[in-house]
């Protein structure tokens, strides 16, 4: 098993998060999918991909990155870490 494929699994993972948000099956979400190209992912998608993330994180996700949540490799990352990276975060 290589060092890379925990991060296959965890987009699989985002992957599911948002097919079940858009109400499509994870074959339907592209590698580029993000909220301002993929017409599926509209606003209560989104809420219901954060509901789902904060379900998963036991925890409530801070206003910023509500609305820093943008793709797949977003979603990611706060499963994996629990947050984004500093230069993902939208800046008020």
């Amino acid at each position: 098993m290589s060092a890379e494929t925990p991060s296959v699994v965890d987009l699989d993972n985002a992957r599911r998060l948002l097919a079940q948000a858009v109400n499509r099956s994870e074959s339907d979400i592209p590698d580029d999918a993000m909220i301002d190209n993929y017409d599926a992912w509209d606003s209560l998608a989104h809420m219901r991909l954060l509901t789902a993330l904060e379900e998963k994180l036991g925890k409530r996700l801070p206003p910023t990155m509500v609305v820093s949540i943008r793709c797949l490799k977003d979603i990611d990352a706060v499963l994996e870490s629990g947050t984004l990276p500093s230069d993902r975060m939208v800046s008020w």
